[in-house]
């Protein structure tokens, strides 16, 4: 199941130097010894094309605002949100019409070939 973590419900403290904000707790269905990190960047208003994964889970961090659709609900992200995706969750995202979205995607385990396209 789909987990959402928000950053401005994170709870926040002030270190030297820096303000840490403990966004998610995040636990692996099954242990790995790789992670695969991508940068992606969505176009203005471009929108990804649904798809899931057999066997990785994906951890999205929201680099801005943009939607995203996870298993038929709809997510608004915003910078420093986190999704966690399960296997076989279906899933999408979408910049704003006016606006590019960037996030970064941690897969793990990390398995290239491992996508399955909507229907």
């Amino acid at each position: 199941m789909v987990e959402f973590y928000q950053l401005d419900k994170a709870e926040s403290a002030s270190r030297e130097g820096y303000i840490a904000s403990y966004v998610g707790d995040i636990v692996f269905k099954e242990p790995s010894n790789t992670a695969g990190v991508i940068m992606i960047e969505l176009g203005v208003g471009a929108t990804t094309r649904p798809h899931a994964h057999e066997n990785l889970q994906e951890v999205f961090v929201a680099l801005g605002d943009m939607k995203a659709t996870v298993a038929g609900e709809n997510y608004i992200l915003h910078r420093g949100d986190i999704l966690l995706v399960e296997p076989g969750e279906f899933h999408s995202f979408q910049a704003y019409p006016a606006q590019a979205a960037s996030m970064i995607a941690v897969k793990i385990p990390n398995l290239k070939d491992d996508k399955v396209k909507s229907n």
